[in-house]
Formats: C-alpha cells, structure tokens, sequence
C-alpha cells in the first residue's frame, strides 16, 4: 500500500507500521477465503464447550456435590447450586486453555495464507517444527509476563502514567506477531531483540495500534485474527523490500538483505506467484 511509491523512502515508511493493522481488517473483508478458518475455529470451540458442560454436568457435578456437602457439613441443596458455580468456572478455564491452542494455531496459519495471497515464500515456514513453536510460545508468554508486572507501576504516574503502559505492553505484542516469522527464519531471540530494538517506533506503533483497537467491544473479536493478518502483510513488505532481519545460524539458510528499495516491477527470489 505505502511501498514503492514514487519519492517513498521504505525506511521512513515503515514508522507508520501502525496502517498495516487497518490493511489487515481491509484484507480480511476482501478474502472470504480467510474466513473460513475463523468460523471453523469458533465452531471447534463452541462445540469444545457444550461438550465440556455436558460431561461437567454428568460425571463431575454429582461427585463435587456430594464431597462439598461432606465437607461444608452442610445438605446437598446448598452444595448443589455452590457446585454447579464451580462446574461453571471449571469449564470456563478448561475452554480457555483449549482456546489458547486452538487461537494460536488459527492465527498462525492466517499469517501464512496471507503471505501466500501476497505471492510471499518465507524459506522454512512449511517445515516449521511444533517444538520449536512450543518454546517459543513459553518465551512470548513468559516475556509478556516478566514485562507486565513492573509496568503496571506505570499506571501510579498522574495524567501518562496508562499512556506509558500501553507504549510499554505495545512492543511484546506485536514482536510476537512476528514470532512465526523469526523462527521461519531461524532467527535466534538476541537477533530478534535487537532488531525489534532497531526498529522499535515501528513495533509501538503496530502494537499500540493493535491494544487500541482490541479495546472496542465485538470488533476485539475480529482483530484476534486481523492483527496477524496486517503482521503478514508487513512481513510481505519486508521481504519484497529486503528489509527483514538477517540470521546465519548452524541451523537454517544464511540470509542477508540489502538495505535497497526493491523496484515494484522486480520479482524477488522470495516473490511467487499469488493465489487467487
């Protein structure tokens, strides 16, 4: 959208990295393809969830009533409908950890068929392996998780103390939209660090963006997908521009990128042709 417009420095460009999370809602809309894996996975997890509520009801409320009464010392009409609250509360938490495998396996897999569409062919990202996906999940949700608790000191700060928050939390977030695509890569977390550091107004921007509009109700709904959509499109930009991170590891390809503006009518080693 804003590459290889004429006079348009790519490196000036990418400061407004905040657009692609408005081209991602756009190139959801307009590919009803990628609806597809959406519906299927709001399907998979009510169906997930009516059936943890049956089976919940049946084999667990009898026995968790009969031991609260035992317990509490109390009849079975009072530990009844105090079990029935925590039958409730079980299956929430059992259908959000399910939700969490079943989200991040969507997510990853509309940012490929978005690079797809794009005409993209990140090299490794077919043969991406499970464990390596697996750890590098633990490192996001524990790097989120080492970032959050000191920033919510941010909040105490009168007047831009929550403006803080949000800058600070915007940077994990949108490093992690990009996670599939470092260890496509096999690009090692200090190259990663470094490089979301060297580009750093690029990834608040993305991941304040992303944190504002998943503060809208319903429309938070959709950007759970949107936002790694618009990271795919970004990554497409990068890598038809030559821009991407470099990486030479024992492990993957050694891959270095000029820091040149690729000209819109040059077919890159990386460009394929798009599906339709």
């Amino acid at each position: 959208f804003f590459r290889n417009r004429e006079g348009c420095n790519p490196q000036l460009c990418t400061m407004c990295a905040a657009h692609y999370v408005l081209l991602g809602i756009l190139h959801f809309v307009f590919h009803p393809s990628l609806w597809c894996s959406v519906l299927l996975g709001v399907l998979c997890l009510l169906v997930i969830f009516i059936t943890l509520g049956v089976l919940f009801m049946i084999y667990v409320l009898p026995p968790q009533s009969a031991f609260l009464s035992s317990a509490l010392g109390t009849s079975l009409w009072v530990a009844g409908p105090l079990s029935g609250l925590l039958i409730i509360l079980e299956v929430f938490l059992v259908t959000a950890i399910v939700a969490a495998v079943v989200l991040g396996s969507l997510q990853d897999k509309m940012f490929q068929d978005t690079l797809k569409q794009k005409g993209v062919e990140v090299p490794g990202l077919a043969t991406l392996g499970v464990r390596r996906q697996m750890w590098t999940t633990i490192w996001h949700t524990l790097l989120n998780i080492g970032i959050f608790i000191p920033a919510l000191l941010l909040n105490l700060v009168p007047f831009i103390g929550p403006f803080l928050f949000c800058i600070v939390m915007a940077v994990p977030l949108a490093w992690e939209s990009h996670a599939l695509y470092f260890d496509a890569t096999r690009v090692p977390v200090g190259v990663q660090s470094r490089y979301v550091c060297s580009h750093l107004v690029e990834y608040i921007g993305f991941g304040s963006f992303c944190q504002l509009l998943g503060m809208i109700p319903i429309l938070n709904l959709f950007t759970l997908f949107t936002n790694y959509v618009g990271a795919a499109l970004w990554v497409a930009d990068l890598e038809l521009d030559g821009r991407g991170p470099s990486a030479d590891t024992p492990h993957g390809p050694s891959r270095q990128y000029a820091e040149l503006q690729v000209p819109s009518t040059t077919v890159t080693a990386t460009q394929v042709q798009p599906t339709k």
